[in-house]
């Protein structure tokens, strides 16, 4: 059994893209700053809609990057009770040679990319 935990966006402008969310009906719950060797790397911001929590997370980088239209898209997190079954018995024939195992979460290349 898997279930649906969250999308991941790369944003630019947190401000702006809060207001954006919260505009579309989405609230905002919490922040949370991710530090590597001492330094801000970068903000995760989290946002729920209806009864859903933590559905959305904005991700900004303080290196000053940016993404062109429709590069900002980061990923979506699941969660499974057996992660090895769920991907022996559900989406082995839907994988891509080059998909790959880290730790306890697995990227995924199916057929579209």
């Amino acid at each position: 059994m898997a279930d649906f935990l969250h999308t991941m966006v790369r944003i630019t402008d947190p401000q702006r893209s809060r207001a954006f969310y919260e505009a579309l009906g989405f609230r905002f719950e919490r922040d949370l700053d991710i530090v590597r060797n001492g330094e801000k790397e970068a903000t995760n911001y989290f946002f729920s809609l209806g009864d859903d929590a933590s559905v959305l997370e904005l991700t900004f980088n303080h290196d000053g990057r940016s993404h062109d239209l429709g590069t900002g898209y980061g990923h979506n997190a699941i969660a499974a009770d057996d992660l090895d079954e769920t991907l022996a018995g559900r989406l082995t024939n839907l994988l891509r040679p080059g998909s790959r195992r880290l730790l306890n979460n697995v990227e995924l290349t199916t057929g579209s990319g």
